[in-house]
C-alpha cells in the first residue's frame, strides 16, 4: 500500500512541475539569433530591387516554421490542460475509475486497498490504520464463513 501512495505522490509531483524559465529564454535568444543571422547573411547578396535570393528566403521560412512548431509544442507541454494540444480531465477521470475497478477485482490487492467513497471522480483513500482494521475484519468474516460451511 505504501508503494501505491509513494507512486501516486511521485506522479502528482511530476505532473505539477513546469519547465524552467531558462528553456524559454534560450529559445527566444535562438530565435533572435536566427533573425539577426538571416539579416546579416542576406544584406550583401540582395539583388538590385533589394530582394534576397529565393533559396535564402525559403531556408529562413523553414527555420521560422520549425521554431514556431517547437515553441508551440513546448508551451503546450508546459501546461497540459490548456493550449492547442490538451489533456482532457474527463480522460484522466475515466482512467482512474478503470484503475479502481482493476484494483478492486485483483485478488491480491482487494484485501489491501479499500475505497471509502467517491466525490464526483475523485477517489478518497482510507488511512492505513483503518485499512488494516477493515482487512482484519474481512479475514475474520472469511474465516467464520469457512468454519460455518464445515459445520454439518
Amino acid at each position: 500500500m505504501s508503494n501505491l501512495v509513494l507512486a501516486r505522490s511521485e506522479r502528482l509531483s511530476n505532473e505539477s512541475t513546469f519547465l524552467p524559465p531558462a528553456h524559454f529564454i534560450v529559445a527566444r535568444v535562438l530565435a533572435a539569433m536566427i533573425i539577426i543571422g538571416y539579416t546579416i547573411a542576406t544584406v550583401p547578396i540582395v539583388d538590385a530591387q533589394g530582394n534576397p535570393p529565393v533559396a535564402s528566403s525559403a531556408f529562413f521560412a523553414v527555420l521560422c516554421a520549425v521554431y514556431l512548431f517547437f515553441s508551440t509544442i513546448i508551451s503546450d507541454l508546459n501546461n497540459p490542460f490548456s493550449g492547442v494540444y490538451q489533456i482532457r480531465r474527463s480522460g484522466i477521470a475515466a482512467n482512474l475509475l478503470a484503475i479502481k475497478w482493476i484494483i478492486q477485482k485483483d485478488p491480491t490487492l482487494a484485501c489491501e486497498v479499500h475505497f471509502e467513497g467517491e466525490v464526483g471522480h475523485e477517489i478518497l483513500w482510507q488511512d492505513p490504520l483503518k485499512m488494516e482494521q477493515i482487512a482484519q475484519q474481512q479475514q475474520q468474516q472469511q474465516s467464520q464463513e469457512g468454519q460455518s460451511e464445515n459445520v454439518p
